[in-house]
């Protein structure tokens, strides 16, 4: 008989040790959750709706984007000490292009206010150029936009700044 009650009374705490392991994963999932909802800054995209709405709109500057035919080559060279931007901008025979305007808009997607815009001046021969200084290290989303008379262009790119 005595064998019948330790063995019982050992077995005994098994469903607690159950009950235990959920309470861990479920205390675990709150703190993400709670982590996760004081983080998060908001929408990515302001007024998505309407950007929706207007998804014909960019499907058709997309199509007069290609029939263009420019050929744009750009980097980022350096990192969060200073940096340059570097762009290659040609026509579709491969002529370069020097009277354009190009603009680079900097957004960190992991945080907000430190966003910032640079305007890349002609350096000749097709190449447009500006030297930055990153408000912090890391990853970047780059937009990239390009315009000569009424043709445009838009091309965004993300970017990894030691």
């Amino acid at each position: 008989m005595t064998m019948m009650a330790r063995r019982s009374t050992s077995r005994s705490w098994i469903p607690f040790l159950f009950v235990a392991g959920f309470l861990v994963v479920l205390v675990a999932n709150a703190a993400m959750i709670g982590v996760g909802i004081a983080t998060w800054p908001g929408l990515v995209t302001d007024h998505a709706y309407e950007r929706g709405l207007q998804f014909q709109r960019e499907l058709a500057r997309a199509e007069a984007q290609k029939a263009l035919g420019w050929q744009i080559e750009w980097q980022a060279t350096g990192g969060a000490a200073g940096a340059t931007l570097v762009l290659a901008l040609h026509d579709r025979e491969g002529r370069p292009i020097d009277t354009a305007e190009v603009r680079a808009s900097f957004v960190r997607p992991t945080a907000e206010g430190h966003d910032f815009v640079l305007s890349l001046a002609p350096r000749g021969e097709g190449r447009f150029e500006a030297s930055f200084r990153p408000p912090l290290p890391g990853l970047w989303d780059v937009e990239l936009e390009i315009w000569r008379g009424e043709d445009s262009w838009t091309e965004r790119r993300r970017l990894f700044l030691r």
